[in-house]
């Protein structure tokens, strides 16, 4: 029973984490497209790098860049971050229904050891 709620959890998380992914994904070719063209002038050299600054923000406002970069870094995990997101799934499932050990749970590969 715990093993077919467990793979319930896991699935169902997996499922969640795709979807949010799938619709992300606007939003990161729009940034990504954003940070192309400031690495276009970056890259540019008949752009002395005197003035690479002053060209860059005058093609792209900083406050685009900012933007640009800071919906990036939020799309952006770590590898091992689906299975941390899939494991807070499933500790908050067993915490409803094994209230007693959900105290206990905790990856092991966030210091307990495994």
């Amino acid at each position: 029973m715990l093993e077919a709620l467990l793979r319930d959890l896991f699935n169902n998380a997996e499922k969640a984490d795709k979807k949010t992914r799938r619709r992300s994904l606007k939003d990161l070719d729009r940034s990504a497209a954003t940070l192309a063209a400031a690495c276009k002038v970056v890259l540019d050299s008949s752009i002395s790098d005197d003035n690479v600054r002053a060209r860059l923000f005058n093609d792209l406002p900083r406050v685009t860049l900012e933007k640009a970069l800071d919906e990036v870094n939020a799309l952006i995990r770590p590898a091992n971050d689906v299975f941390t997101s899939l494991w807070r799934s499933a500790t908050a499932a067993c915490a409803v229904s094994f209230p007693t050990y959900s105290l206990r749970l905790q990856p092991c590969w966030q210091g307990s050891g495994c």
